[in-house]
């Protein structure tokens, strides 16, 4: 399923979602998760796999200014923001990373 994602280097993976839902249960119970990112250009195909508390407006904010522009992103939040759930943060320190370059073929062309 789809969801917006942060990482900086050396950082936490970091998604916010809302609590109660079938994933979030899912990660408690593991305790880890997957993150599958990629890049959407056919010619350019690459991917990489990859806590749970309160998150707030800021996290919001500039999750939404990722994906939308900072100019749409506080529209954005206010347009979501009685959500009757509310949000949650979820961020995990990767433990290892699995790539792969869809660009190189196995014989190296």
């Amino acid at each position: 399923m789809p969801i917006w994602y942060e990482y900086g280097p050396g950082g936490l993976v970091s998604v916010i979602t809302c609590p109660g839902l079938r994933k979030v249960r899912l990660i408690e119970e593991a305790g880890r998760f997957a993150l599958c990112a990629q890049v959407a250009e056919v010619d350019d195909y690459r991917y990489v796999s990859v806590g749970i508390g309160p998150t707030s407006r800021r996290e919001r904010f500039d999750l939404a200014a990722r994906y939308m522009g900072s100019d749409r992103a506080g529209d954005y939040i206010d347009a979501t923001e009685d959500t009757p759930a509310g949000y949650i943060a979820i961020h995990m320190r990767p433990a290892w990373w699995h790539t792969f370059d869809f660009r190189v073929t196995p014989d190296g062309r």
